[in-house]
């Protein structure tokens, strides 16, 4: 568990109030006051993350690899918008 999900957990157990942690965290009220409820509910391992949030990817293992090898590949230069033959003169 990381240092400020302990840090911050041992300062609710000393009375400190949910607007202090974020403060000294520097995290929002809501987020420090979500992790309050959480360590009210759980004691100090409630509220440590729980990874990143969202659906599970849903692409085939097809689509999932032509979008890495798409990734990797060096990307084309673009022509800027309205070059010409002489960049820099307008007619």
């Amino acid at each position: 568990m990381n240092l400020p999900v302990v840090e911050a957990a041992d300062l609710f157990a000393r009375g400190g109030p949910a607007p202090e942690v974020a403060r000294r965290f520097r995290v929002s009220r809501m987020s420090a006051n979500r992790r309050y409820r959480a360590w009210q509910a759980g004691g100090i391992e409630a509220p440590a993350s729980k990874g990143p949030g969202g659906d599970k990817c849903r692409l085939d293992e097809t689509l999932l690899a032509r979008l890495t090898a798409g990734a990797a590949r060096p990307r084309k230069a673009t022509p800027r918008i309205g070059a010409g033959p002489w960049p820099g003169s307008r007619t």
